[in-house]
């Protein structure tokens, strides 16, 4: 890390690729985690986002679900992602 004239600290890459690393697996909201490890909470979304773009080609960007057929007329399905959000539908 890197300080600068004006006392603001640089990260490497690598060191904000450990960093979101840590964010992910901790289960907490962005500005949560942000808070917690006294990091701005502006640069931890940009290098998200970023890193985001830079996922492995191993893993699929879509995951194509094919709901099993019964008799029943009404589905539902339920989506439960790190952060806590829980996306839910009904037909």
């Amino acid at each position: 890390m890197q300080v600068t004239r004006d006392c603001k600290r640089r990260r490497t890459e690598s060191e904000w690729q450990e960093i979101i690393s840590r964010f992910r697996a901790s289960g907490l909201s962005l500005r949560a985690f942000a808070r917690k490890k006294s990091l701005p909470e502006a640069s931890l979304q940009r290098w998200n986002r970023r890193l985001a773009a830079t996922v492995s080609p191993s893993q699929p960007d879509f995951v194509d679900v094919t709901p099993a057929l019964s008799a029943a007329s009404t589905w539902q399905a339920e989506i439960e992602f790190p952060n806590g959000l829980v996306f839910r539908l009904r037909g």
